[in-house]
């Protein structure tokens, strides 16, 4: 069973800080034996908060399996064999972008 996530980095927009998960719920995996990988980005949490909970410092999560995210995911980004976790409008052009994206490459959303 795979035992890594990751925080990507938002790049919708510049000034975006939010994050998919908090420095708490990163203790909360790390404790239960989940590896996690925080991607490097100008958050609401400082990277010192997320390594004082157990996290990996990252500046590339090619090599992790599970992706979480807060906004759209840019559809050029996505890799095969990995599942996807975010948030986005879902108004029926994006839906079916997504979808057609997911269902050609064998990714999960």
């Amino acid at each position: 069973m795979n035992r890594k996530v990751g925080i990507r980095h938002e790049d919708k927009y510049l000034m975006e800080r939010r994050s998919a998960l908090t420095p708490r719920h990163v203790k909360k995996l790390v404790g239960h034996g989940i590896e996690v990988h925080v991607e490097r980005s100008k958050r609401v949490f400082h990277e010192n908060e997320y390594k004082h909970a157990g996290a990996v410092i990252t500046d590339n999560l090619s090599e992790i399996p599970v992706i979480f995210g807060v906004k759209e995911i840019p559809a050029s980004w996505f890799e095969e064999e990995k599942t996807y976790i975010f948030f986005f409008t879902c108004y029926q052009g994006a839906a079916l972008q997504y979808a057609d994206a997911f269902r050609n490459d064998g990714q999960t959303l």
